[in-house]
């Protein structure tokens, strides 16, 4: 990418694809007024219209351009003008995708963002040249939030130099950082990072807030990564192309109510939007095991179609060990999905009466969102869940995940998982909850 976007981005105008015109200070879900300051959707919204991100090289020279929709060890799917192609991996030269740039973008981030503003200013540097433009922007910004004075990041957001400084474009006006978070911490302001997979909506009330939100849009872009390499091969998921949406509220008064009162998170499928309340603390456990919901929801849906939803159990089953396995240090999320959550095998070890495997597997969303019950089911899901996909050295987990796809076409019933596993209920219950107490007693 050459010349730097952020001025077109903070500009009084964005267009999205498909839609007329609009303001550029837009409500945040859930207020009555509010300013939205968008980064990173013209340039990441014109990377998707032109639909050729990615490029595929054969052996025999002939350069191909499109979107890489599958991309599996044992064959690669490539979409261009509307028509798909299949190659196999001996057909292949070389291949440049967004996800593969994404991997190569987080396997050096740890290295070089020790080094600060020049550290993310490389990575800034190579999302430019991989067509990641929106990682991109979140990158220069984290760079000039880690030194003020640093004109090559002024100089790639867009901004100017001006008799008093340095100042970024925004709404035809010059702003300084702290201006600029002045923005987005009023009732409902928020500052809109648009990566490759994600649209995240965040308030700030100070710079450190902003940061975090910067680096939850590359958090979140991990743990969609990490959610296709736990799914992704076994059930041929496709990169998913609709926007996902998370709504992150800092500023007291502007998070909506939840469905469930005293959630500080939410899924609303309907809009394919997680909404995180991170007026007193950071997005947790909690937060992330709705994210995950969001990514199950949006890969398994888009891969597999129909309108079938999982079992409920399996839903959270699936989110509570994704977002278990969630470490966030210095914030960079690392994943560890074979590393057991202590916490739940005790609490469920030590439960005199815990969920009966027969109740669970048939009980409803609301068993895991209201009453007594909600917390031991959650946790009943996520250690079954863990069973069947690292007891006995992995052995159930393929004959799981064939389940999982089974299941979203509807057929997910307690026959279904019997007949997938070649176990009864009866014998599967009595291996998991041992699995529970010998791992709780570690």
């Amino acid at each position: 990418m050459s010349a730097p976007l952020l001025a077109l981005y903070l500009a009084s105008l964005v267009v999205a694809p498909g839609s007329s015109a609009r303001a550029l200070l837009a409500p945040h879900a859930g207020a009555q007024s509010a300013q939205t300051v968008r980064i990173g959707a013209a340039a990441a919204d014109a990377a998707r219209a032109s639909g050729a991100p990615d490029v595929v090289i054969l052996r025999d020279g002939k350069e191909l351009r499109g979107r890489v929709v599958l991309d599996l060890p044992s064959k690669l799917v490539l979409r261009a003008s509307g028509k798909e192609r299949e190659f196999a991996p001996a057909e292949l030269a070389e291949v440049r995708s967004l996800e593969r740039s994404q991997r190569e973008l987080f396997e050096q981030f740890g290295r070089l963002a020790r080094l600060g503003a020049r550290g993310f200013a490389t990575l800034a540097t190579f999302c430019s040249d991989a067509g990641l433009p929106g990682e991109a922007q979140v990158l220069w910004l984290r760079a000039l939030i880690a030194d003020p004075e640093d004109e090559r990041a002024w100089h790639e957001l867009g901004g100017v130099h001006t008799p008093r400084g340095w100042r970024l474009v925004v709404e035809g006006r010059h702003a300084t950082l702290d201006e600029l978070v002045q923005r987005v911490s009023t009732d409902g302001g928020a500052l809109a990072v648009t990566t490759t997979h994600f649209v995240l909506q965040g308030s700030a009330r100070t710079l450190d807030d902003m940061r975090e939100n910067l680096e939850l849009a590359l958090n979140l872009e991990r743990a969609y990564l990490t959610n296709m390499d736990l799914l992704g091969r076994a059930l041929a998921l496709r990169v998913v192309e609709q926007a996902q949406r998370v709504h992150v509220y800092r500023v007291a008064g502007t998070y909506p109510a939840p469905p469930v009162s005293g959630d500080r998170a939410w899924f609303d499928r309907e809009a394919n939007t997680v909404h995180i309340d991170a007026t007193s603390a950071a997005p947790g456990h909690v937060a992330y095991a709705q994210v995950a919901r969001l990514l199950s929801y949006n890969a398994l849906g888009a891969a597999l179609g129909g309108d079938a939803a999982l079992p409920a159990w399996l839903e959270r089953g699936l989110a509570e060990h994704l977002a278990a396995a969630i470490d966030v240090s210095r914030g960079v999320a690392r994943f560890a999905l074979d590393a057991p959550w202590a916490e739940a095998f005790l609490q469920q070890a030590r439960d005199s009466e815990p969920v009966a495997l027969a109740r669970l597997l048939t009980a409803g969303d609301a068993t895991f969102e209201r009453g007594k019950e909600a917390s031991r089911s959650l946790t009943a899901a996520y250690t079954l869940v863990y069973f069947l996909m690292h007891a006995d050295g992995g052995a159930r987990a393929e004959r799981f995940l064939a389940f999982v796809g089974e299941a979203r076409q509807g057929r997910g019933a307690v026959s279904h998982l019997e007949a997938a596993l070649g176990e009864s209920i009866e014998a599967l219950e009595a291996r998991w909850r041992a699995f529970v107490a010998e791992t709780a007693a570690r």
